[in-house]
């Protein structure tokens, strides 16, 4: 039986990486990230898309076929992880599909007719994180878009606005469940939240989620009790 494939997605600084990291480690999936980086040829794909020591030789088409490479890999080993238990990833097609459209210019139809070959299943859930201003405390100093200026985090935040009616739209199987991601307020807080969110949306269940019992309160003795 095929487990839940949960995707955590969200602009750069949106606490998804946290947050997904502590919801696995919560109900023991498996977890993973994309662009994926675990073995030497997904690091080294990882690595020419997104160090800026390559951008200058890429051009746009270029790093989205290498992307598309590195998701196809990720996903034979996400797919084999199904058999056996949750999978729970940081990025997913949706970050493809929204990058690829304001760094690259593609269309999402564009974007998707150039993944169809690569990206043979997608998530049952995806985790949405909403956040007005990406909190990006830890650069990675070489990253593309770790260092992009702030017009280009707003647009990816636009972006993916645009996306969720799109992909709703187009994948109806898909859950997707936006959720507020907290700074002010610990991991743990946060994933008591996210939780609580996916109960009340019906997803608890495949995800090993149970409702929390408020225990009802014990009524005084009876005037009359001997």
């Amino acid at each position: 039986m095929k487990h839940p494939y949960i995707a955590f997605e969200g602009p750069d600084g949106s606490g998804k990486s946290t947050l997904s990291k502590a919801f696995a480690q919560h109900i023991d999936a498996y977890w993973t990230y994309e662009p994926n980086g675990q073995t030497e040829v997904t690091k080294l794909l990882r690595t020419i898309c997104l160090d800026s020591k390559w951008s200058t030789e890429l051009t746009a088409m270029s790093r989205e076929f290498l992307l598309l490479a590195n998701r196809s890999i990720s996903l034979n080993t996400v797919r084999e992880k199904l058999q056996n238990q949750i999978v729970v990833t940081d990025r997913s097609f949706l970050s493809g599909l929204v990058y690829a459209k304001v760094a690259s210019d593609l269309s999402f139809q564009d974007w998707f007719s150039l993944a169809d070959k690569a990206i043979t299943f997608y998530p049952d859930v995806i985790v949405l994180m909403k956040v007005d201003k990406a909190n990006l405390t830890n650069k990675r100093v070489d990253d593309i878009y770790d260092n992009a200026p702030d017009s280009f985090h707003t647009k990816i935040r636009a972006t993916f606005d645009l996306a969720v009616p799109y992909i709703r739209d187009s994948f109806p199987t898909i859950n997707i469940v936006e959720f507020p991601y907290s700074f002010k307020d610990s991991v743990e807080v946060n994933l008591q939240a996210l939780e609580k969110t996916l109960l009340l949306k019906g997803l608890g269940t495949g995800l090993r989620l149970k409702p929390q019992v408020v225990p009802r309160p014990i009524p005084p003795p009876s005037s009359d009790a001997h």
